[in-house]
């Protein structure tokens, strides 16, 4: 009995080695017809927004004339992703930070002026970006600055031609109303325009 079970023993170590040696000569020849290459590392395609571009944006806190004063820090978020190429340049939630350079406040005739420069972007990984931007509309950067209505209207006569009566107009005089705080809402829609191109 005992030299049976070493006969199948010896049998069974003779089978393993026949069937594993040719697998390794097939797995080393073969290997022998493939060339190895190294990947090689291109160079991150530098993203752009072009300068003049317009970027929505989301106030965060209420800004107003009446509070606010030239220097303070304001935020505003990015509502949306925006891609170019099918890659992230600017991810949802990040953050336009921006300053409060200029201040005026109502006077009789004109609402209350904001002007807020753009200078940096914070991405939601916390990543920081420079950003030369402004808050406003693609004419101008002054945000409020209205002409209020006339206080007074004086009557005017009027004669048009081919009448034999004149008729009385009503003509606004140079008195106007006293002009209104300039308030950003929380929560309001904003747009940023961008003087230098954005780059990543």
């Amino acid at each position: 009995m005992q030299k049976l079970i070493k006969y199948l023993m010896n049998f069974l170590c003779l089978l393993i080695m026949t069937t594993t040696i040719p697998f390794t000569a097939n797995t080393i020849k073969a290997s022998e017809n493939y060339q190895v290459y190294e990947i090689e590392n291109k160079p991150k395609r530098q993203l752009k927004i072009q300068k003049g571009a317009f970027l929505n944006a989301i106030n965060q806190r209420e800004i107003s004339t009446q509070t606010a004063d030239e220097g303070d820090i304001v935020t505003f978020l990015n509502p949306q992703t925006m891609y170019i190429d099918d890659e992230i340049v600017l991810p949802a939630s990040a953050i336009f930070v921006g300053e409060i350079t200029t201040v005026r406040e109502p006077v009789q005739g004109t609402n209350g002026v904001l002007k807020i420069n753009i200078f940096k972007v914070i991405f939601p990984d916390n990543t920081e970006y420079p950003m030369d931007g402004y808050v406003g509309n693609k004419d101008d950067q002054i945000i409020g600055g209205e002409m209020t209505a006339p206080l007074y209207y004086d009557k005017v006569p009027h004669y048009p031609s081919g009448w034999k009566r004149g008729v009385l107009q009503f003509c606004p005089t140079n008195v106007y109303h006293y002009g209104k705080h300039t308030v950003i809402k929380t929560g309001k829609e904003v747009t940023i325009l961008l003087r230098q191109d954005f780059c990543l």
